[in-house]
């Protein structure tokens, strides 16, 4: 009986990838998925930033909108001041509609408004464990970092010759909590009226 032993047929043009060849390629697929990894989360930060930043104009329009409303269709509390004004002031008092005094003002980084009764304005009680009068009117995730505003004219007995309705420039300067972006806005808003009946 004979034995036949099997040799494998010389292959001349092999077809495969050496070694070298594989972490070539390997090596490249790395650096390919880490550019691309890369790209993606610069975009997901800049997605994030941009949410934020689209949150901070919503808070503040919200809170542009209702000085707007509350100054328009309100009168300059100038008695709150002591008769006259100068410079800039951290507390807006208005005397509303229904001859109502409320009071704006920055406490922590945090826009506060309070309504008082027609014979006085709201304060603050001395004794810490009453509660505020004050209520928070911007969100927790916002951080007022400066409010000012400016009343013109400076008092009331100029209303006479002044030209302009009476008015108030707020300039306030915000950011989301903890985070970088900071807008400052600006908005001079006048009185729709300057005389009560």
């Amino acid at each position: 009986m004979r034995i036949k032993i099997f040799k494998p047929k010389e292959i001349k043009n092999q077809q495969g990838f050496t070694l070298v060849e594989m972490v070539v390629s390997a090596g490249l697929l790395v650096m390919l998925v880490m550019a691309v990894s890369g790209i993606y989360i610069q975009s997901m930060k800049t997605n994030k930033s941009l949410k934020e930043i689209s949150l901070l104009q919503q808070e503040v329009q919200y809170i542009m909108e209702s000085f707007t409303k509350k100054i328009r269709m309100s009168e300059i509390n100038y008695d709150y001041y002591g008769g006259s004004v100068s410079g800039s002031v951290q507390e807006l008092a208005l005397i509303d509609e229904e001859n109502k005094c409320l009071v704006y003002r920055l406490k922590d980084k945090t826009l506060q408004v309070a309504f008082g009764d027609e014979s006085s304005c709201p304060e603050d009680p001395e004794d810490p464990e009453e509660p505020s009068v004050f209520t928070n009117l911007s969100s927790e995730n916002l951080n007022i970092e400066a409010l000012d505003f400016y009343i013109q004219p400076v008092n009331k007995s100029l209303m006479i010759m002044d030209f302009f309705q009476p008015r108030v420039t707020i300039s306030m300067r915000v950011q989301i909590k903890n985070n970088e972006p900071e807008i400052l806005v600006q908005e001079t808003i006048p009185q729709r009226f300057t005389e009560r009946k």
